[in-house]
């Protein structure tokens, strides 16, 4: 498998619809804050997100900024030039629909 053989570092979930108590993907993120900084560091890392294109991708990025700018020790400008970064070289990908 993907996760036995190292290719796959963490796979983790965020159901907001299929329950009573919501879990959004950015909560999950800033929950997880120490390990995501932690995989954001490695130049291995590749970020997928991807569901409805209303504020879904801007809430998951701005929690992925919030990890930075915190764990990272960055300011708020360097930290959203480290996800620029991420997009620019293919290490975030979004993929939304409405």
């Amino acid at each position: 498998s993907y996760r036995s053989g190292g290719t796959l570092q963490g796979y983790y979930v965020a159901f907001s619809r299929d329950q009573e108590d919501k879990i959004y993907v950015q909560h999950r993120i800033k929950q997880l804050a120490v390990e995501v900084w932690n995989l954001l560091k490695k130049v291995t890392t590749r970020i997928y997100v991807s569901g409805s294109s209303k504020r879904m991708p801007q809430d998951v990025r701005d929690a992925f900024v919030w990890v930075v700018q915190t764990e990272g020790n960055k300011s708020p400008a360097d930290a959203e030039e480290f996800v620029k970064v991420l997009e620019r070289t293919g290490r975030y990908s979004t993929e939304t629909w409405s």
